[in-house]
């Protein structure tokens, strides 16, 4: 009776460690973040995490990476944007973080392009305004002028004075003459400045056009 009872226990623990060592954790069986970690898991690596000791798991998903297979296509569009060390840290974050690390990427892309649209609109106003500015200042000057020309009293056209005869004695005669006509006051008081000898301001004819009365040498007879 005796050995019947201890084979009878023996029986017993064997079977006790040999479900022990065949039972497994689920995923219904963990808790907290670990749970929530391996509901993101590919079958493959799920298998491997829920094999572990629960001491050993959070080694696991401290060093854990996705499977590039494991991506979207957006994800992997966005994992080929990145340079080698940002895709290391992709792959390492959860689809939850993923997604929130793309939703900031895109919304930082949109806030520069919405900048360098606002910097590149104030530059075209700021040139805009410049050149409203400078043809404001043309046309305040060429105002100016034509009033300063209106008020200056026109001399009246001398005649020609009368020819003499050439000298060898002496320089040649000169004679009176009216020089144009100019298209404008500017190109006809740029001449007259430059005339050598003395001339009356520059002043418009009938034509519009613009002229100065001077003197020159007298062409031979």
């Amino acid at each position: 009776m005796s050995t019947m009872r201890t084979s009878l226990a023996s029986l017993l623990l064997l079977s006790g460690l040999f479900l022990g060592a065949c039972s497994q954790d689920t995923i219904e069986d963990l808790k907290g973040h670990q749970k929530e970690f391996a509901e993101t898991l590919p079958s493959g690596d799920l298998e491997s995490f829920l094999d572990l000791k629960p001491e050993q798991r959070p080694a696991f998903m401290a060093n854990y990476s996705y499977p590039l297979s494991s991506l979207s296509s957006e994800e992997h569009e966005f994992y080929n944007s990145l340079s080698y060390a940002d895709q290391e840290q992709f792959l390492k974050k959860s689809p939850v973080d993923r997604k929130n690390s793309m939703e900031i990427a895109e919304r930082q892309r949109a806030e520069a392009a919405a900048a360098e649209s606002s910097r590149a609109q104030a530059a075209r106003e700021a040139e805009a305004s410049r050149e409203a500015e400078a043809r404001a200042q043309r046309e305040a000057e060429q105002s100016r002028n034509q009033v300063e020309h209106r008020q200056t009293p026109q001399e009246p056209v001398q005649p020609a004075a009368p020819q003499q005869p050439p000298r060898n004695d002496g320089p040649p005669p000169l004679e009176a003459v009216t020089m144009g006509p100019y298209g404008g006051w500017m190109g006809c008081d740029q001449v007259r400045s430059s005339w050598p000898v003395d001339n009356s301001p520059c002043f418009q004819g009938a034509d519009g056009n613009y002229y100065f009365n001077t003197l020159r040498q007298a062409s031979p007879q």
